[in-house]
């Protein structure tokens, strides 16, 4: 602290910290305000791609393009997830545990393989 006279910023970088020490606390008192955070993010971040799909739907079917309803039938589909998504948390939450499980079920299967493999050629 007796240097933040010559760091420039030093009052933002301080804030920051305090801000991530915060953050930190929250989460740890609290653990399902971050699967609210994560539906929230999740959901937003999925109407905004679904408007995106949509206007670029709008886009081929102006140009004619055949596609249109393929582009149109995944922004519907991204829409209606993100509604289930908001409307339902745990739904998104016994999924993100899901596929983290099935991503250590293969990183160990995976591991197991390789090391197998790694044994067969030290023995050669």
């Amino acid at each position: 602290m007796r240097n933040h006279r010559g760091t420039p910023g030093w009052g933002f970088l301080l804030a920051g910290d305090l801000f991530d020490l915060a953050v930190g606390a929250a989460l740890v008192i609290n653990p399902s305000l971050l699967l609210k955070l994560i539906t929230l993010f999740v959901g937003i971040w999925l109407i905004a791609n679904s408007i995106s799909i949509f206007m670029k739907a709008a886009v081929a079917r102006k140009d004619q393009n055949k596609n249109w309803t393929w582009e149109f039938a995944l922004g519907l589909f991204l829409m209606l997830l993100a509604v289930i998504f908001l409307w339902h948390p745990m739904l998104l939450g016994i999924s993100i545990a899901v596929w983290t499980g099935l991503a250590f079920i293969i990183l160990g299967i995976f591991r197991i393989v390789l090391t197998l493999r790694l044994r067969k050629l030290r023995i050669q």
